[in-house]
């Protein structure tokens, strides 16, 4: 079974490929996907060993990148990594998402509407950095004005019909964040399996009901995890109920239909405990 990464990251650069950005520099060139609104490369780069953060929101986000892309935070650092809160990007299509990132010889500063604008920047920079030898990140100098083309940036990924561990959905959902996807769609119930847990009707969790991969399913407390993870990546996780079709594990298990009036008030405890 070929990697569920591979072909997210295949289906991302494929919806992509339509606005591709190639940014050259006298050393190196940059392809960003998604391609930012605007963008200007000023020649030459910058190189970062240690650095200071003044970061308004995700700092510890910032901090963690940075560390793993080989720059030391400390306090006295001479370069200054700076981020701001303001009320609007001038021009922006989308603004609560906007954000403007300068990169300089001596600091980078990055300006957003809200902390989404603050991690897509960081987003941004992760793809324009570069290793060196001696673990310095290198940078090219450039300056950066970007919005989201839509507001809806979304990925399902159905697992109602083939059970996914929660340690590969969420590599799924770093790949997401990388290029700025937004809404990750979780399909949760199919004719298969009932694949979230139900702790007023457990039966519909029961091996014995479920066609594909028995067993396998994720606890409310899994469910919660998720719904965290993502939310401390800038994205919203969609659960979906099939309904009424594709909702034969549901028929299997309570020998109604879901439409029946027996059906329906089934169903809207199901969905209320979801929502809880």
């Amino acid at each position: 079974m070929h990697s569920i990464r591979h072909t997210l990251l295949a289906m991302l650069a494929t919806a992509i490929s339509a606005m591709p950005i190639i940014a050259r520099t006298t050393e190196t060139s940059h392809t960003l996907l998604p391609a930012p609104q605007h963008i200007e490369f000023h020649g030459g780069d910058v190189r970062i060993s240690a650095a200071r953060l003044m970061m308004a929101a995700d700092s510890a986000q910032w901090a963690d990148t940075l560390t793993a892309l080989g720059v030391r935070i400390d306090p006295r650092a001479r370069f200054l990594i700076t981020g701001k809160i303001v009320d609007s990007i001038p021009g922006a299509g989308i603004n609560d998402e906007a954000y403007t990132l300068g990169i300089d010889n001596r600091r980078i500063d990055v300006s957003a509407v809200s902390s989404k604008g603050i991690r897509w920047a960081l987003q941004t920079l992760r793809q324009l950095a570069e290793s060196t030898p001696s673990r310095q990140l290198r940078l090219p100098r450039c300056s950066v004005t970007d919005w989201p083309a839509f507001p809806w940036r979304g990925f399902m990924m159905d697992v109602g019909r083939s059970y996914i561990s929660l340690d590969e959905l969420k590599r799924e959902i770093d790949a997401m964040s990388l290029f700025k996807l937004n809404v990750f769609h979780w399909h949760l119930t199919e004719n298969q399996a009932w694949r979230l847990e139900s702790r007023l009707f457990p039966m519909l969790n029961d091996s014995i009901n479920t066609t594909r991969q028995p067993g396998r399913y994720y606890t409310i407390d899994e469910a919660r995890q998720l719904v965290a993870y993502c939310r401390e990546r800038g994205i919203m996780l969609l659960p979906e109920i099939d309904m009424p079709g594709h909702s034969a594990a549901f028929e299997r298990t309570f020998r109604h239909d879901m439409q029946s009036a027996e059906g329906k008030k089934i169903l809207r405890l199901l969905v209320e405990e979801a929502c809880a």
